[in-house]
């Protein structure tokens, strides 16, 4: 017997009804708050505390997790080239979490982060390159962006007036 007695409660059909689509409406936004925390999250998990937390792990990593950086980081870049960039991200995040300190891997999750449309997640990334690597070819492109960037922003702001 159902904990609700049908015959003396006419309505207990409608109750388990309502359970139901209860329980499904629970499962869809639980679905939608993981893919909204994993695109919008990605950069905390990315990014290191600082630069030379990001140097240090770099440095202390087994060949093993080298070798499991530059896999994740080939996936990466395959599914960049098909414009997958939810999938690009993950690998992204994968191959920075074992060598936080590699600029070019940084500079291809910026582009993956703005294809989606985060340029603020993207601006970090192509910030924290600076930081990392501010006189190399990958630093020159990142601060091109960001003045780029800054240009789009400061266009914006002049057509609103």
């Amino acid at each position: 017997m159902s904990p609700i007695d049908s015959r003396r409660f006419p309505l207990s059909v409608d109750h388990q009804r309502y359970q139901r689509v209860r329980v499904l409406a629970v499962g869809v936004l639980a679905s939608l708050v993981l893919a909204f925390s994993a695109v919008c999250a990605t950069p905390v998990f990315a990014q290191a505390v600082s630069v030379e937390e990001a140097r240090r792990i770099s440095a202390a990593a087994s060949p093993q997790a080298r070798a499991d950086a530059r896999k994740a980081l080939a996936e990466a870049f395959r599914l960049l080239q098909d414009n997958r960039f939810p999938d690009a991200i993950e690998y992204f995040v994968r191959s920075l979490a074992l060598d936080p300190a590699n600029a070019s891997a940084r500079y291809f999750y910026g582009l993956a982060l703005d294809g989606m449309g985060n340029r603020a997640a993207a601006r970090a990334q192509y910030e924290l390159i600076l930081r990392l690597e501010p006189n190399s070819e990958v630093g020159n492109i990142a601060r091109g962006i960001l003045l780029e960037f800054d240009e789009k922003v400061s266009d914006t702001i002049e057509g609103c007036w």
